[in-house]
């Protein structure tokens, strides 16, 4: 399943993932609460998304996966 992940200027939650649903695309808070500016997502061999999530106000980098 496809999957789009971005990150947005402002809010609470500022990234997010989307997957196609019905005829449009649903989206998902993937860090809630935190004020992510940037992200990097890479797919290893397995198909799991490796996340790097950057909050540059407070010099965080937060790692994940999906």
């Amino acid at each position: 399943m496809p999957r789009v992940y971005y990150a947005k200027s402002s809010g609470t939650d500022r990234a997010f993932m989307a997957v196609p649903s019905g005829g449009g695309w649903s989206q998902t808070s993937i860090a809630p609460g935190k004020p992510i500016e940037r992200l990097s997502v890479e797919r290893n061999d397995n198909g799991v998304d490796i996340l790097y999530l950057v909050d540059v106000t407070n010099r965080k980098l937060y790692y994940g996966r999906n």
